[in-house]
């Protein structure tokens, strides 16, 4: 079982296994932190909301869990990468779904709001050549920017904009 613990509270949950992949995030749009967890082996979210886990279905085994707010209504997305086929899957809390190539394998998923909307734009770090490529959620995924800001081995960090 999982164990999670907080900074200053005494009641902490159990909640997933160690196979089971971290994404806390605002899913309820309350600002508070909400426990949730990506498991790979299924492909589903497992989110703790008021003492009641819910579970959604949004990927499939090999897949990396990207969450974010990319719709800007302040409520965290389901969302995934996919490194062999470099797709991102995204699942709006408001309802419907996208599908956007945008990566390739070995590139680092870096999703944060780099142009400033309130929604998270598609960031991936290329380790490789330490360059940003950053697909715009204002333009509707249609105009990106490279930006090379590191060297090979780095490992990136984004800004928590985004949500």
């Amino acid at each position: 079982m999982g164990e999670w613990y907080v900074r200053g509270a005494s009641n902490f949950p159990s909640f997933g296994t160690s196979e089971d992949i971290p994404t806390p995030g605002h899913y309820d749009g309350d600002k508070i932190a909400d426990f949730a967890f990506f498991r790979p082996s299924t492909g589903e979210w497992h989110v703790l909301l008021n003492g009641v886990e819910n579970i959604q279905a949004w990927g499939q085994a090999g897949d990396i869990p990207v969450p974010k707010d990319y719709d800007g209504d302040g409520k965290t997305d389901h969302a995934v990468f996919r490194s062999l086929t470099g797709e991102w899957w995204i699942l709006f809390s408001g309802g419907g779904f996208t599908i956007t190539f945008w990566g390739q394998l070995g590139d680092l998923q870096v999703p944060a709001d780099f142009d400033g909307d309130k929604k998270a734009d598609l960031g991936i770090f290329r380790a490789s050549t330490g360059e940003w490529f950053i697909l715009t959620s204002k333009s509707k995924f249609t105009s990106f920017t490279i930006t090379p800001w590191g060297q090979q081995g780095d490992l990136p960090v984004s800004a928590s904009g985004g949500k």
